[in-house]
């Protein structure tokens, strides 16, 4: 996936434990999402998880992710346990002004995988929370 804009997307009323990150990859495995930008978006900018596979091997470079309202710019999260997102690269990236973090990778359940990923050369600038 490269050179998409996503902006302005989900303004509407987002359901209590529904996400609409602008880009969303789920159970993916060595891709690459280059260059994209996602700006003003309702919720977040770019996820990458495991609700349905795992998520591993994946290269995210060259994104912009700004002013998004109300999650992290880019979150690489592991939802199901024993999934999990491992061994991605998240590189050269540009996450500012985002409503939480600039780039968080966490779970949230127990058992659940966040390993081995590489991150370096981020911009990260004036986000919120985490």
């Amino acid at each position: 996936m490269r050179d998409n804009v996503i902006t302005n997307n989900a303004l509407g009323t987002i359901p209590k434990g529904v996400d609409y990150e602008a880009l969303h990859l789920v159970g993916v495995q060595n891709s690459f999402v280059l260059d994209n930008q996602s700006v003003k978006n309702k919720d977040g900018g770019l996820q990458l998880s495991d609700e349905t596979a795992p998520s591993f091997g994946d290269v995210i470079s060259g994104n912009t992710a700004e002013n998004n309202a109300i999650d992290c710019g880019i979150t690489i999260v592991s939802h199901v346990a024993g999934h999990g997102t491992y061994n991605n690269t998240i590189s050269n990236n540009w996450s500012e002004g985002n409503a939480a973090g600039g780039i968080m990778l966490a779970t949230p359940v127990p058992g659940g995988i966040v390993s081995n990923n590489t991150v370096t050369n981020n911009h990260v600038e004036n986000n919120g929370r985490y």
